[in-house]
């Protein structure tokens, strides 16, 4: 008998808490609507993968911390040990994904966040 491989998600969007891992599914962002994506929460603290990600081997990372200093110092320790990840940030400085579910719940406009990391 020979055991299939099951299907891994292809993208993985790497959010700081449960709380915005659910809101970045709920605002219904691009690489969430990517057939095989999925939203999880890890610590915001680590440098690496955790292995159990790694094992998935999903073909694009997006890191979604939040937009905070600390965010973006993670978001850059991950982004410089793995070439799959790409930096997605809520679009308000300081702010977390929750937030931006409900401005935009509230009809507010939210803007694209292009700045530079560095």
């Amino acid at each position: 008998m020979r055991l299939l491989d099951p299907d891994w998600p292809t993208s993985v969007i790497l959010a700081a808490s449960a709380l915005d891992a659910l809101s970045i599914l709920a605002l219904d962002l691009l690489p969430a609507r990517q057939k095989g994506a999925v939203a999880v929460s890890c610590t915001a603290a680590a440098a690496t993968l955790p292995a159990w990600i790694q094992e998935w081997n999903p073909q694009r990372i997006f890191c979604a911390y939040n937009a905070t200093p600390q965010g973006d110092r993670a978001a850059k320790r991950l982004i410089r040990n793995d070439n799959r990840i790409v930096r997605l940030r809520p679009p308000l400085e300081g702010a977390a994904w929750n937030q931006t579910l409900l401005l935009d719940r509230a009809g507010e406009p939210l803007e694209t966040d292009d700045r530079s990391l560095d």
